[in-house]
């Protein structure tokens, strides 16, 4: 059974988050571009209205299909969340390709020593 190292882990990590955070905004996109088609829709049936003289079609809401956005605290958040969780990767992986055998014999700690 073959293990990976520091290396091999901290890529696999950096794929799998940017991964999630293309496929996020990925269906995102669409959704945003699916909710343009419907609007644009929605515009040319008013066009047709008017050109017609009859009463317009009542136009969608436009927050309601695309809300008002993310508010700032929530973004500023989940920024230092991911900052947070990136240090701590880091530190994880500098403290395991650094590890040192133990030397050989009796080992003392520091306040023995000072304790004698």
């Amino acid at each position: 059974m073959r293990t990976f190292g520091a290396q091999e882990a901290a890529i696999f990590v950096l794929i799998w988050i940017f991964g999630w955070a293309f496929f996020g905004l990925l269906a995102r996109r669409m959704r945003d571009k699916a909710k343009l088609a419907r609007l644009e829709m929605a515009h040319k049936e008013r066009m047709a209205a008017m050109e017609k003289g009859i009463p317009l079609p009542e136009l969608p809401d436009l927050e309601h299909h695309f809300g008002r956005g993310r508010d700032p605290r929530q973004s500023l958040l989940l920024g230092g969340i991911l900052c947070i969780f990136m240090v701590c990767i880091s530190v994880k992986i500098s403290n395991s390709s650094s590890r040192v055998p133990k030397p050989p014999g009796k080992i003392t700690s520091a306040l023995a020593r000072i304790a004698k």
